[in-house]
């Protein structure tokens, strides 16, 4: 059986945390009880997309929304699309580049016929 991938834990280490800040990190995402946090870093407990979605917005350094800050999210929505798009432009690009590239293309000696 395939071991499921532990969301939480990873998100931990890529912000910094420590072992010792499990549960600050979990109310970070909305988590109530130290149980929650505990439960999540040892894989016992299954992240929801919701929580996951409050990990991408406490790792981009969102604020609570609000209607005031609603302006701003959608600007920063705007720019993350533009990122996005570029991102698959070069990555296009260098399979291009990588496909056209002479080490991917036959030698001359290959291509010759011998007689």
């Amino acid at each position: 059986m395939a071991q499921k991938i532990n969301y939480f834990r990873l998100w931990l280490e890529y912000m910094g945390f420590n072992q010792k800040q499990v549960h600050k990190a979990g109310s970070m995402i909305g988590f109530v009880h130290r149980n929650t946090s505990s439960q999540a870093n040892r894989g016992e407990k299954e992240i929801t997309e919701t929580e996951r979605l409050a990990m991408s917005a406490v790792a981009a350094g969102l604020k609570p929304w609000t209607p005031r800050y609603h302006g701003q999210l959608a600007l920063l929505r705007g720019v993350s699309d533009l990122i996005d798009e570029r991102i698959a432009d070069q990555l296009a690009a260098d399979q291009r580049k990588s496909n056209s590239s002479p080490d991917n293309s036959p030698t001359s000696k290959e291509t010759q016929s011998n007689p």
